[in-house]
């Protein structure tokens, strides 16, 4: 298994990871992401759902 690690972004850039599920059981989709600044640092996390 390959660990990944966080890499640091030039300046002026953001790094932003998205991720997306979908239920089984009920008609329901979710969708988030991750955005992280220069460092690394957490600069917000918006997430939406739909039933």
């Amino acid at each position: 298994m390959t660990k990944y690690r966080w890499q640091f972004r030039n300046y002026g850039w953001v790094k932003v990871n998205v991720d997306g599920s979908v239920s089984t059981f009920k008609p329901r989709v979710a969708i988030g992401k991750m955005v992280r600044g220069l460092n690394g640092s957490w600069m917000g996390a918006p997430k939406w759902w739909w039933d």
